[in-house]
């Protein structure tokens, strides 16, 4: 994939936290709000079951996370996941990650 489509990708995960809120701990859906894997995961795949491991991740999915990870150091060393889920962690936060990296278009 594309650095284009996963910068893509990212702007519209943080149009769909925005929307339909942001949560911690699962991946979510529209009705629960999204975390930001869940919401990266939806953008590619609106129908998909969120009932998989994370350590199985899709290939698009892992791909737009390892971009993620990979242009931001406060992500590291534990990742994506870690980092939404961590105690006082705020929504303006995540979307502000995921517009970061994903630029302006």
């Amino acid at each position: 994939m594309r650095d284009a489509k996963k910068r893509r990708v990212l702007r519209k995960a943080a149009d769909l936290i925005e929307t339909h809120g942001w949560i911690q701990y699962a991946l979510g859906s529209p009705v629960q709000g999204f975390c930001a894997m869940g919401a990266i995961r939806h953008v590619l795949k609106p129908n998909f079951s969120f009932r998989f491991s994370p350590f199985r991740l899709p290939e698009q999915t892992r791909e737009v996370v390892t971009y993620v990870e990979d242009h931001d150091v406060d992500l590291e060393p534990r990742g994506l996941t870690f980092w939404n889920d961590q105690d006082g962690r705020t929504s303006d936060e995540v979307v502000a990650l995921l517009r970061r990296v994903g630029g302006s278009g």
